[in-house]
């Protein structure tokens, strides 16, 4: 960041000047979030169960093939775990590169005023206000990152339940 930029007033702006750098990092953790935490958990392994149990009211299951479908579910399973593991410590990088670059952004644009803008101020009010944009813009990300990839998520569910039932095709298209 150069000291002659300026910083963007609205939020979506401010935001996205300071992940702009970290756009790779926000949108990889964004794209594990949807497979393994929306995709895998919510439509594979209820699918991979249902098939289970309806072969096995049927009658038509075999030992290797409830095995093949044991060793898919631990594998999704297993998958959404590592997730949790990879997500946590590039979500914390994430977060801590950020916080960092708005702290030293925020900090140097409030030395540039004058003499008279501290003395009309209270001694903790501004740092206390720069510690707040800091932890607000950590809930936002993770937030984001949250709520898209679930909004994503649902339109993938939408898609694949409309290709399974033809009535309910009708009804919405």
């Amino acid at each position: 960041m150069k000291n002659n930029e300026k910083i963007p007033t609205n939020a979506i702006g401010f935001l996205w000047y300071f992940m702009r750098y970290y756009k790779f990092l926000y949108f990889s953790l964004f794209f594990m979030y949807l497979i393994s935490r929306n995709i895998a958990v919510n439509y594979i392994l209820p699918f991979i169960i249902k098939y289970i149990t309806d072969t096995v009211i049927q009658g038509n299951i075999s030992i290797k093939l409830g095995i093949f479908f044991g060793f898919i579910y631990a594998v999704v399973y297993s998958l959404e775990g590592l997730y949790l593991l990879i997500s946590r410590k590039y979500s914390y990088k994430l977060d801590s590169q950020i916080e960092r670059d708005v702290r030293i952004s925020l900090f140097s644009y409030v030395l540039k005023h004058s003499m008279s803008y501290y003395n009309n101020k209270m001694s903790g009010i501004i740092s206390g206000k720069i510690r707040n944009i800091t932890k607000n813009i950590e809930k936002i990300i993770s937030d984001s990152i949250i709520f898209f990839s679930s909004v994503i998520g649902l339109l993938v569910g939408v898609i694949i339940y409309l290709n399974i039932n033809i009535y309910l095709k009708i009804v919405f298209l």
